[in-house]
């Protein structure tokens, strides 16, 4: 805690494991998710898509496609499911 309404708690966007420690972390913290933002991304590859190589075209839907999914199943089965947000 760096005071006031300000906590941080590290982890990979991407990551299921990560964010689900994220989500309990600010449930003990703060007792509820009220808003989610969902705005983490990556670009690891930057030419035609026809060039791009496995490794960061999986990257790229880790954190871009399925990150933003999985945060928001996250604290919607958490908090936002019974208490709205």
């Amino acid at each position: 805690l760096t005071g006031g309404d300000l906590a941080f708690e590290a982890g990979h966007a991407g990551r299921q494991e990560d964010i689900q420690r994220v989500v309990d972390a600010t449930l003990a913290t703060f007792g509820g998710v009220d808003v989610l933002v969902n705005n983490a991304a990556t670009n690891p590859y930057a030419g035609p898509t026809i060039d791009v190589d496995v490794p960061r075209w999986e990257k790229t839907f880790e954190v871009n496609v399925t990150g933003p999914l999985v945060w928001t199943q996250a604290c919607w089965r958490a908090w936002m499911s019974e208490h709205g947000g």
